[in-house]
């Protein structure tokens, strides 16, 4: 009985573990055992607890050996679902299979390969909570590290098929839905090396969407060594179109390579973009080129290339980085037409080049809520449009937040835009070969003419104003021009002011000298117009074709420094003639005054001095008000003439140091001697010219010029106050000046000799064009 006891105590355990031995090599060879539906379904029960539900119509286990302990499972089911709320309403595949084999090695089972899995069918929902917040990153970029964990890195995958027929995610402020096909190949060792994906999206916030991705790793993903390419087109819901391919790179999942070509279309608007990156978890470098057409009217095309990003994180914990940014970006403008000859002194430019720099800081991770500020430059790269240069410059200081748009944005922005002509006489060469030739005296200066905006501008305001500064520095033996003026360039872009431009300047005369050619009283009358004259529709062609082409005003302030009038040189005075400027110009009229300054003349063959001579100018010019003084000194007195009144019709007063009748005093100035010793011709005469006078009838023009030039007669009627007289220009040369009410009449008679004239004749009336004549005369007396 002790020796049974002994053996049953001893062999009893040792049946146990036999027995267990052998439920396991049962088992291991039988996995269906254990791995059935029925198992499965219970085992999906323990789940329930944790918000899981699964459930399937039908399953199927089976098993195929290919040795003793390695076996290879495989599980079919069919209309499986789960469900895992809030998130997931539901993910439903009609059929899934998948399979895996093991094998013992020594004791301890070693997984040997897992595959092929196919999911088909699939239908899928998902509904993400208002208050979902965007996961955490810790301030750094998330580079894919999309390779097998170390666990299966000696386990064959197999080939994997998933489709999902329908999918739709659910979100705050909208919806997607689509379609997604996955499927991984092997193609060397039994183990898969490229991924493809390709999906259908509809997005009611963005549009729809169509794109694929592959991807492949040379150690079948389990170094970390990948790359994917992924192609994407779409119609965005604002009628864009876009189309994108991108590949992306790395050796060891810590440094990503990227390379983006996208297009982008909406209407006559088209983009296209290069970008070459490298980005780390905590940095970003990269290279931009790319283009845009159809802008707008004024740009309708911009270029980039080389533009450079260099992006690092500054702070981690609050998400902040810093950014620097260059740029060479090319913009082509509109071909603006310009009036007549104008492209032969500046052809506004096709491009303008600006080397773009910014620097700045923003959101290291993208996060549209968060304040972005920094500041931007831009510099014109000098440009030569036919005569003039361009160069110039602006900054910006700017700060916002992206999410709110750009009206939601300050910026400070100053800017400087130079347009020289550096060689006048050049521009005088040109311009000589066109209708706009540079009259004398101003076609022997040289130096430069400058012309510059520059200034500050706000986003707080409606329109761009911008001080506008011209300077010219033009001199040759006897002359200089010598401006200095500053003003405003107004440019709207909002509302209906958008497009428009507005230029107020003040010009002022710093040192001018001005040589006027030398005048001949003298010479032979033309027989035809000059042809440098433009009469008629060319001038009023001109402004129709600039009005059509611009929408641009300007008012002009032109006025001398105190102390500094212009000097008018002339072989006509002894002196230059000083005079000072205070006008307005604008493109409806030309406003103000001008002051001839005292200097001395020549008046009625004796030496002179006008004390002052102002006119203020109207519209139309003949009705421009005057008022001057005239000192005429004699021997034992002097002559005092005092003008007012217009220049159409002045009133001339005449008095003298000592005190002379009027009629004595007109003699002196006319012939040099008193009333009582003329003839009766040239008292005749006298007595003319002192009624025109009186009566208004002589205008400030013909006043000057009696006082100009040897008087040979004058003629007046009273009853049709109509004024003429004959000058004497030179020994066979007389100039006849008239006027009656709105007619005026002035013509030169050159003898030529035995009897023989040549006459010109000008007539203009108020109401009516001029009209010119000529003819040639022969008379004899007997």
């Amino acid at each position: 009985m002790k020796k049974k006891a002994v053996i049953a105590l001893i062999s009893a355990p040792l049946l146990f573990l036999a027995m267990i031995f052998a439920l396991l090599i049962a088992v291991l060879n039988w996995p269906t055992i254990i791995i059935n539906p029925y198992s499965l379904s219970a085992l999906s029960k323990y789940l329930i607890p944790l918000g899981i539900h699964v459930g399937w119509s039908d399953m199927k286990v089976s098993t195929v050996s290919s040795g003793f302990l390695d076996e290879t499972v495989s599980i079919k089911v069919e209309n499986i679902c789960i469900k895992m709320k809030p998130e997931i309403e539901h993910g439903c595949f009609s059929d899934v299979g998948i399979s895996f084999r093991y094998e013992f090695k020594g004791m301890i089972p070693n997984l040997k390969e897992i595959g092929p899995l196919s999911m088909t069918g699939g239908d899928i929902y998902v509904v993400l909570a208002d208050d979902v917040e965007d996961e955490s990153t810790d301030g750094e970029i998330f580079i894919p590290d999309v390779r097998i964990p170390g666990y299966f890195s000696d386990v064959s995958i197999l080939p994997v098929r998933i489709s999902v027929e329908s999918t739709k995610v659910d979100y705050y402020g909208g919806s997607v839905s689509g379609s997604v096909d996955i499927n991984a190949d092997s193609s060397n060792q039994n183990t898969i090396d490229r991924i493809s994906l390709s999906f259908r999206l509809n997005s009611d916030a963005l549009g729809r969407f169509d794109g694929t991705i592959a991807a492949h790793s040379a150690s079948s993903f389990r170094k970390g060594d990948w790359s994917a390419s992924v192609n994407l087109s779409g119609n965005l819901d604002g009628g864009g179109i876009v189309s994108s391919s991108i590949d992306l790179s790395t050796d060891d999942g810590k440094e990503l390579g990227v390379e983006v070509n996208a297009d982008y279309s909406e209407g006559i608007l088209a983009a296209s973009s290069k970008i070459d990156a490298t980005i780390s978890s905590k940095s970003v470098n990269a290279l931009l080129n790319g283009n845009m057409k159809g802008v707008s009217d004024v740009i309708p095309e911009v270029r980039f290339s080389g533009c450079r990003l260099d992006f690092k994180s500054s702070d981690k914990s609050g998400n902040r980085g810093l950014f620097d940014f260059k740029c060479l970006t090319s913009a082509r403008l509109k071909r603006n037409k310009l009036p007549c000859d104008a492209e032969v002194i500046y052809r506004p430019p096709e491009d303008i080049d600006l080397d773009i720099s910014a620097n700045g800081e923003s959101f290291f991770i993208p996060d549209l809520d968060v304040i972005t500020k920094g500041s931007l430059s831009a510099v014109v790269r000098p440009h030569k449009g036919k005569l003039v240069y361009m160069s110039g410059h602006l900054s910006s200081a700017f700060e916002g937040v992206p999410s709110e748009g750009v009206k939601g944005w300050k910026f400070q922005t100053e800017a400087d835009l130079d347009f020289t002509i550096k060689n006048f006489a050049e521009l005088v060469s040109v311009l000589e070969k066109t209708s706009w030739p540079v009259p004398a005296p101003f076609n022997v200066l040289d130096g430069s003419v400058e012309f510059s905006v520059e200034g500050k501008m706000s986003s707080e305001s409606d329109k761009i104003i911008l001080p506008a500064k011209l300077r010219s520095r033009l001199e040759s033996a006897k002359q200089k021009i010598f401006l200095d003026s500053a003003g405003k360039l107004e440019i709207g872009f909002k509302g209906d002011a958008s497009g428009k431009a507005a230029l107020d300047m003040n010009v002022d005369f710093d040192d001018v000298q001005i040589q006027l050619p030398d005048l001949a009283l003298a010479s032979i009358p033309r027989l035809v117009p000059d042809s440098r004259i433009i009469t008629g529709g060319g001038l009023g062609n001109l402004s129709g074709d600039m009005s059509e082409s611009y929408d641009f005003e300007y008012s002009i302030s032109l006025r001398t420094v105190s102390g500094k009038p212009i000097r008018i040189l002339s072989n006509l005075t002894p002196e230059f003639i000083p005079i000072a400027l205070d006008m307005n110009t604008n493109d409806e009229r030309l406003s103000g005054s001008f002051k001839i300054e005292s200097f001395p003349v020549k008046l009625f063959s004796r030496s002179a001095n006008l004390d002052y001579l102002d006119i203020e100018l109207a519209d139309p010019s003949e009705k421009s008000v005057v008022k001057g003084k005239f000192v005429i000194p004699y021997i034992d007195m002097k002559i005092l003439v005092e003008i007012a009144g217009t220049i159409e019709q002045p009133s001339i007063v005449l008095a003298s140091e000592p005190p002379m009748s009027e009629g004595d005093i007109l003699s002196m100035l006319l012939y040099g001697e008193p009333l009582n010793d003329l003839d009766s011709d040239n008292a005749s005469s006298v007595s003319n010219t002192n009624m025109a006078i009186a009566e208004r009838s002589m205008a400030l023009t013909s006043f000057l010029l009696l006082a100009s030039t040897p008087i040979q007669s004058v003629a007046y009627n009273p009853d049709t106050k109509t004024f003429s007289a004959r000058v004497r220009l030179a020994n066979k040369t007389s100039l006849t000046v008239g006027s009656s009410g709105d007619q005026k009449e002035v013509g030169i008679k050159q003898r030529l000799g035995k009897g023989w004239s040549i006459t010109t004749n000008l007539e203009k009336h108020d109401t009516s064009p001029g009209a010119a004549s000529a003819y040639i005369e022969w008379s004899k007396r007997y």
